[in-house]
């Protein structure tokens, strides 16, 4: 049985609207402001920290303020500014009923907002696993272990995983599916099959040099790579 571990942004959901308009207002409240926020896309992946101080080249004080603001937007609007892409549903529904396959969503986001997702498009039923960033306390030990924080919660997820199951994932039948290198990076330090979606937020050149076996560039070739593991 495959097991298929779907990021969230950029492959599940179309969610560049709430994230870029909620970066824009973070922006706005240290003295940067972004009219247009299209450019802002490269935010959809990667830590806030990170892009804010690759991007703007922040004071940390600033990052702060901006993360703060950043996230007061984003879960009292932008959370819910988001859509499913067109076929994804259907996708998720006959991979559980078709093709008996495990499904689990891994996301950067935080456990409260993804599961408060994936109850508000009614996926609850498809996945065995939801499983969101870790909290901030727990910032220094990602530090530590020198892992990406998607790659920590991959790692999660697949433990999640097996103490549901109670036995071990197979790497060599488990999926990972996602838009961004982070998605990719992941994969490859778990030892599993990285899929990258060209559909979403990331670059195809990047997800290639990050190690995508596969690449897929729409919902209905996601589904029919999707069957064609189903009769491995």
């Amino acid at each position: 049985m495959a097991t298929v571990i779907f990021d969230w942004d950029g492959t599940i959901a179309e969610s560049a609207s709430g994230i870029t308009r909620s970066v824009q207002y973070a922006l706005s409240t240290v003295g940067i402001e972004e009219s247009d926020v299209n450019e802002l896309t490269h935010f959809i992946g990667p830590p806030l920290s990170v892009a804010f101080k690759k991007t703007y080249d922040m004071s940390d004080d600033d990052i702060r303020k901006a993360i703060l603001a950043f996230r007061t937007r984003y879960e009292t609007e932008g959370l819910l500014e988001c859509n499913l892409y067109e076929g994804i549903e259907d996708l998720l529904q006959d991979a559980v009923e078709r093709f008996g396959m495990s499904l689990a969503v891994a996301s950067s986001k935080t456990e409260s907002q993804l599961h408060r997702l994936v109850k508000h498009f009614n996926l609850e039923s498809y996945f065995d696993v939801i499983c969101g960033s870790a909290p901030e306390a727990e910032e220094p030990e990602r530090i530590k272990t020198g892992k990406s924080n998607k790659a920590q919660v991959i790692e999660k997820t697949m433990h999640l995983m097996e103490m549901k199951y109670g036995e071990l994932v197979k790497a060599d039948e488990t999926y990972m599916i996602g838009d961004t290198i982070y998605d990719m990076e992941g994969a490859s330090m778990q030892g599993i099959h990285s899929v990258g979606v060209t559909y979403g937020y990331g670059q195809r050149a990047d997800l290639e040099k990050y190690g995508a076996e596969t690449l897929i560039h729409s919902v209905d070739e996601l589904y029919d790579y999707l069957y064609s593991l189903s009769s491995l």
